[in-house]
């Protein structure tokens, strides 16, 4: 597919995830019905409403494409598969709090080419193209971020209590580095272009993909170093930050696991 394909196709993406975060807008102040998947982690009714009405959208957009999608059937077929997550932080959208978004990526053969990143209650668009730069509200946008360790903020998603040890021995070790260790649960990790923090760490990710492949692309566009870091056996850490900031990083994070 050229290039000229792949904007027309983000253009349309981004109409459509406009439409999708004005139905979260609509409901953002409404009491929502929502279900338990375990003790925690939670759908709404509006996840699945916003799912659907993206699903059926994006496949009008590229027809015969897959799906890997949070809530419903996945289906994969052929080079081209969407990604959606109608509500990245619904506990946060179900108590009233505007830490959320909506969030597509287009993978071709497992790679994302096109990503969508909207925050409806600032309406905040973050969009990108692979190899044609990142955009905020259709503003080119570079990542401006601090590349010494001791001017840097850095956010942490420490995730749950899984590999809890290995954990620990990151935010027992980092601090010492950094101005600021944060952990904000990956809720704010797309405004690390806009130079609200410096470095983003994800701890041993397992599982819940939709959350992270959209942001890949939209922090390579940006300029940003980007990469997995196996620090133990099977266990990884992703870094993205400047490349001066993203090597001491990992230099650091190796040197607390040997």
């Amino acid at each position: 597919m050229k290039e000229k394909d792949l904007v027309a196709i983000e253009q349309k993406c981004s109409l459509l995830i406009k439409q999708a975060g004005a139905l979260l807008v609509k409901g953002f102040e409404v009491s929502q019905e929502i279900k338990y998947k375990d003790l925690r982690d939670m759908v709404s009714k509006l996840d699945v409403k916003v799912e659907n009405f993206l699903r059926d959208g994006l496949f009008d957009i590229l027809p015969n494409s897959g799906f890997m999608v949070e809530e419903g059937q996945n289906k994969v077929n052929g080079d081209f598969l969407w990604v959606i997550d109608p509500i990245d932080g619904t506990k946060n959208f179900v108590a009233q709090a505007p830490f959320f978004y909506t969030q597509i990526a287009l993978l071709y053969k497992n790679n994302p080419v096109i990503s969508e990143i909207y925050q409806p209650i600032s309406d905040q668009l973050f969009s990108t193209v692979m190899g044609m730069g990142a955009f905020l509200n259709n503003r080119r946008i570079e990542a401006k971020t601090r590349v010494k360790p001791d001017e840097a903020i850095i956010d942490i998603d420490f995730r749950g209590s899984e590999d809890l040890e290995l954990k620990l021995k990151v935010l027992n070790e980092l601090p010492k580095y950094f101005y600021r260790v944060r952990s904000f649960g990956g809720m704010f990790s797309p405004y690390l272009v806009t130079g609200a923090f410096d470095g983003y760490l994800d701890l041993f990710r397992t599982s819940k993909y939709f959350d992270i492949l959209p942001r890949i692309l939209l922090f390579k566009e940006s300029g940003l170093n980007t990469k997995y870091v196996e620090v133990s056996p099977g266990k990884k850490i992703f870094i993205s930050a400047k490349k001066e900031l993203a090597e001491f990083l990992e230099n650091k994070l190796r040197e607390i696991f040997n």
